[in-house]
């Protein structure tokens, strides 16, 4: 039986998750109100004090716990510099999962409109 996915795609992750999440339609992870609110404002490369701004949050122990963890934890966004974690150059992006979670978010919140 073959399988409907590239073998290089899926030994190097590029599209497989992609793939999967077009054919399950009501995929909706429970995610958190906080981790909601950081995909929303995320399009490109942030470092932690530009997201901490954007979301108009002052207290970086709170921002890391309720917001940046559970986002990473939960394979919705990633550093840049993963082997750097502490690097004064570290910045995050939404993987794609996250993206795709971004796009579903974004469609509920249209249809409620």
């Amino acid at each position: 039986m073959n399988l409907p996915v590239n073998i290089n795609d899926l030994l190097t992750a590029r599209t497989v998750e992609w793939e999967r999440l077009e054919f399950k339609a009501g995929w909706n992870p429970e995610v958190t109100p906080e981790v909601k609110r950081l995909l929303n404002v995320m399009t490109g490369d942030y470092s932690r004090k530009e997201l901490q701004e954007t979301l108009e949050l002052k207290d970086a122990e709170h921002f890391r716990k309720a917001y940046l963890l559970p986002a990473i934890n939960a394979g919705l966004v990633e550093m840049t510099l993963p082997d750097k974690p502490k690097s004064r150059l570290q910045k995050y992006r939404l993987t794609e999962t996250g993206l795709a979670l971004q796009k579903l978010l974004a469609g509920a919140i249209r249809e409620k409109t």
